[in-house]
């Protein structure tokens, strides 16, 4: 029985009897073959083919290969090793930050042994895969967003601390005092911290009592690295000086405490609140960088980007021809053409078998140019639904 489909219906495995006009001689293929992979529909898309005739009872299934068939699986294999490994850091890491701060809400005292054996094996891993680690967070919803902020902050600076090439035990240094700056939020009343609806006046004066808070509490745990208390009193200045809660100006900042000031409103601009949507990465970088009161070190800020990417982990691009992908790495210094996770084609209907693309195969041509970014909302996913394209699992 011959049956005549759209070629976006068309996939890998199906047999092809024929199309609507002369195309075999065109494409210099037989006349009738199985459909081994995508390669071979979208060359059919683009040579404008709108059907084929397929027979139905003659199936058979095929290793899906991706568009890019040149790169090897060992290297595809590779990169989906290291989303795997940073998910599973990061998944460990989130319970012992949790365990951390469990046992300060118990006993009023960190356990400063525990907090340094997390820093050490997120530094080890940032070494490994910086980009994916650094980005992976905001694939991830937690109920309890200090734990959250935590993490990402620790996971950030240690990311931040190796692109400005400080050895690796001041990026441990940094990641712990980083993970710790907002400890002081653990003294502030529960109805005002897990508030879902935007803070009034009131609610405003009392968050910010968590900077004093912290810095008692950093300062009176023994072992303590400076640069952790000067976090914890300093994040929320302002190199203008329109923070809190000294109004300190330009270089009375300590670069230890506008790094993470800069970490801080990063992570809380992309991160979803009761009372808020998280926005795409990329736009709260251009939101930093933008500042025209100049709240934050520009050289700093720049150093932030090269960091986490102009694109960062998780973000959706739209390319030229119409495709868009999830970004999944850097190679490189390239930070304009990231490895891309295509997964969707509105030439074949919208969301696709998805396959990677790397920056040798596209960074040259036109068509596959970045113009511009996605929210997840436009192409009707959700942060699982990213978590189950990428692989990993939470």
């Amino acid at each position: 029985m011959i049956k005549i489909i759209k070629i976006e219906d068309l996939k890998p495995g199906m047999f092809i009897i024929d199309v609507t006009n002369n195309w075999s001689k065109h494409l210099e293929l037989e006349n009738k073959l199985f459909v081994e992979d995508e390669l071979l529909i979208e060359r059919l898309v683009q040579k404008g083919l709108k059907e084929v005739y397929i027979d139905p009872t003659k199936f058979r299934k095929v290793k899906i290969k991706s568009l890019d068939a040149t790169i090897s699986q060992k290297e595809g294999s590779s990169l989906q090793d290291k989303l795997t490994n940073a998910a599973s850091v990061r998944k460990e890491t989130y319970k012992s930050v949790m365990s951390v701060m469990t046992d300060y809400i118990r006993s009023k005292e960190i356990n400063l042994g525990k907090a340094e054996h997390i820093v050490s094996k997120v530094a080890d891993s940032v070494l490994q895969n910086k980009f994916i680690l650094a980005g992976l967070g905001l694939m991830h919803s937690a109920n309890n967003y200090l734990f959250e902020h935590s993490v990402n902050s620790l996971t950030l600076m240690v990311t931040f601390a190796n692109s400005m090439g400080y050895d690796k035990a001041t990026q441990e240094e940094l990641g712990l005092g980083a993970m710790l700056h907002d400890i002081g939020m653990l003294n502030i009343p529960s109805i005002v911290l897990n508030k879902r609806t935007e803070f009034t006046p009131s609610d405003v004066i009392e968050m910010k009592k968590h900077v004093d808070y912290g810095y008692k509490i950093l300062k009176n745990t023994p072992g303590i690295p400076q640069s952790a208390i000067l976090m914890a009193v300093q994040h929320h200045e302002r190199y203008n000086g329109t923070g809190y809660p000294l109004q300190l100006v330009g270089s009375r900042i300590s670069v230890y405490g506008q790094m993470a000031g800069i970490i801080d409103v990063y992570h809380a601009a992309t991160t979803d609140r009761g009372y808020k949507k998280g926005m795409a990465p990329s736009q709260a970088l251009a939101n930093i960088l933008k500042k025209k009161s100049g709240e934050f070190d520009k050289d700093l800020v720049k150093k932030f980007v090269q960091a986490i990417g102009i694109y960062p982990f998780g973000s959706i691009l739209s390319l030229k021809n119409g495709l868009s992908g999830l970004v999944l790495n850097i190679e490189g210094s390239d930070l304009l053409h990231p490895i891309l996770r295509i997964i969707h084609d509105p030439k074949k209907g919208g969301l696709i078998t998805p396959y990677d693309l790397y920056p040798q195969k596209y960074s040259s041509d036109e068509n596959f140019k970045i113009v511009g970014v996605k929210p997840i909302e436009q192409l009707m996913l959700r942060k699982p639904d990213i978590n189950k394209i990428l692989g990993i699992q939470f």
